[in-house]
This record gives C-alpha cells, structure tokens and sequence, in this order.
C-alpha cells in the first residue's frame, strides 16, 4: 500500500486542454489530443460520465517523461454520440487513436470504467498495449451483482451557472480541489435550446458485459497492474479480492492511503506517480515479450 500525504498538484495551463484532434470511429467523430515531451506512449482512458480533464491534475508529473495521449469516449465530453454504448466500441475508438497518432506501443491506463476499456483494448490488441494500467475499476466475481447506475434524461439548466451548481463527482467524496473541480465542471457542460445540459450522453443506457470482460482478462498478456484507493466507494475489499483472483499471476495490485475512487483527482501526485513507475517498468518488460494481436 502506497501512504503518502495529501498534495495540491499546480494545474497544468488550461488554456492548453482542449482536445484538437478528430478521428471518426464507426460514423462518430472521437476528439483527442497530444501532449507531452517523451518517447513513449501513454494513453489515458477516462470513466463513466467523466470526460479527459479528469486527468488534468496527473499531466505535469507525467507529461515530462511521456508522450500522453486524452480522448473523450462517444458520449462523452467533445466526442460525438450513439445510439449504444458498449466496452467493445469505446475499445475500438480507443484503438483507433492510437492508430492515427502512429502509436508502435503504448501503455493503456483507465480509471473506473476507462479501466475495463482499457483491459479490452490491451486483450484485443497486446501488439499495441505495452502494460495495462487499471484504476479503481469495478471487477465482478463469483456471487458479485455490478450496481445499476440509473442516469435517465439529460436534465437542462436555465443558466450556464445553475448548471455549475449542480455539478457533483459520483460517487460522492471529499479531497479535490475547488479550482480543480470548477474547471472539470466548466467544461462538462453545453449549450442546448432553452439552457445548459450535460456533454455526456444520458439517454443511452450502460452495457457492460461482465463475462465478456472477465474473457478479456484472462486473456492477458501484457504487464498489468491495478490500482485502488484504500477509501474507494466503488472498489471495497470483495472487489479487490475478485480482482487477484481474476487478474493474471505478476498483476501488481497497488492501494493508495486515504483515497476515494477519484482518486486522480484526491491523490494526483501519487497516483502520477504510480502510474510513471509501473509503466516505465512495462516498456522494459515489454521488450522481451511476443506481441500477440487480435
């Protein structure tokens, strides 16, 4: 377990967030972006209803060392929306950003549902994935229901700042930053006809396919680790146990003291720095390693 004190990480200068970049995936333009002054590749894969800024407060530990790759799911933030929501078409948008960056090999790190795209993109495709990095993702086992997440319709503010005001993280928790949370929520909303909604698509219900996934992990074969928050909501002690049964022997399971399951946003600098770390050491390992691809 990693136990390190709280730290506010210094915001990146967000005048450079945004995603400018478009690749189409299956008729829907994903937006992504590239920052960073490494060598290697390292691409982060954001949750349910979230979009790319909840790993803004993690870049400049990372950027320095790293070529880092954001993108917004469909349905999310700036990508466009579908009809359906599947792990397998978020890990085909995903793949396809690596594809239009001319990735060789990148490590693929989630955080919450991101982690269960990423596991499908580095299952699917282990000659793209150098490592696997899985963050406080929910992983279902024997007697285990996942909970349902109801999200209904998309509901619209009369101002932009009413909408401001209802923004909360999900599952509810203490740490983050009051800047660091007024930028994520300034940039989750949109203008529509008679107000300000949401960007993310609540119409459209969530499809995870919990065997689908628990194939994908025991297809693995790519360095793996997972990391969790010790006060986490949505990853308790019968989970994690799930998830050193199901992951593959040499999975590095890593928890952080004292954080919740935004935990890239509560405890950026240690999750950053886990997160450099684990896969630096990936790239090395994965220089021995016969990729095997779809």
């Amino acid at each position: 377990m990693t136990r390190t004190p709280h730290v506010d990480v210094p915001l990146a200068a967000t005048a450079n967030h945004r995603l400018d970049k478009t690749v189409e995936v299956n008729g829907i333009p994903i937006r992504y972006r590239v920052s960073g002054q490494g060598e290697r590749d390292l691409i982060l894969v954001h949750g349910h209803l979230a979009h790319h800024l909840w790993w803004h407060a993690i870049l400049p530990a990372l950027e320095p060392h790293w070529r880092v790759i954001q993108l917004d799911l469909s349905g999310h933030g700036d990508s466009g929306h579908r009809g359906y929501y599947d792990i397998e078409q978020w890990a085909d948008e995903v793949i396809a950003v690596l594809e239009a960056v001319g990735s060789d090999r990148a490590v693929v790190a989630g955080h919450s549902l991101g982690g269960s795209v990423a596991i499908a993109t580095a299952a699917r495709r282990a000659d793209l994935a150098a490592g696997l990095i899985v963050i406080d993702t929910y992983v279902v086992g024997p007697g285990i229901e996942r909970p349902h997440i109801r999200t209904g319709a998309a509901p619209v503010y009369s101002t932009r700042q009413e909408g401001l005001s209802r923004f909360r993280l999900v599952p509810p928790q203490p740490g983050p930053s009051t800047e660091l949370l007024a930028l994520i929520a300034e940039n989750s909303l949109r203008e529509v006809e008679g107000g300000w909604t949401w960007k993310f698509d609540r119409a459209s219900p969530l499809n995870v396919d919990d065997d689908l996934i628990g194939e994908h992990i025991a297809k693995l074969n790519v360095p793996t680790c997972f990391i969790y928050g010790t006060q986490s909501g949505v990853v308790n002690p019968e989970v994690i146990e799930c998830a050193r049964a199901a992951f593959p022997i040499g999975t590095q399971m890593v928890g952080i003291a004292d954080a919740h399951h935004h935990l890239v946003l509560d405890h950026a600098e240690p999750c950053a720095r886990l997160i450099d770390e684990h896969a630096g050491k990936m790239f090395v390992n994965s220089r021995s390693r016969i990729p095997v691809g779809e």
